[in-house]
């Protein structure tokens, strides 16, 4: 099955939240980061969270409108979010802890 990593960059506070509705159903493919950056807006920088998500092609739709109404991802200035294809990848199964 073809995947697709969506990405996500969204404002402090949004993607932990995220990580555990994915894993909630299923989805461990996720990972967040934190960065910074400054603007002609926004001078003094801007903390923001960067969520990147492994998905089946199939259900990539579905996490896509799931995180752009949950995080108001439709509003100004509350971040971004794309999906991008990807040619390859690898299966890497976590230990139950």
């Amino acid at each position: 099955m073809d995947k697709k990593l969506l990405t996500a960059i969204l404002k402090v506070h949004k993607a932990l939240d995220l990580m555990i509705f994915l894993k909630e159903n299923g989805i461990v493919t996720a990972n967040k980061s934190n960065a910074r950056g400054s603007s002609l807006m926004n001078l003094d920088g801007e903390e923001i969270e960067v969520l990147t998500i492994l998905l089946d092609e199939n259900i990539v739709d579905d996490i896509f409108e799931y995180i752009f109404f949950e995080c108001e991802l439709y509003k100004p200035h509350h971040g971004i979010i794309y999906v991008q294809s990807i040619k390859k990848s690898s299966i890497y199964t976590l230990p139950n802890i």
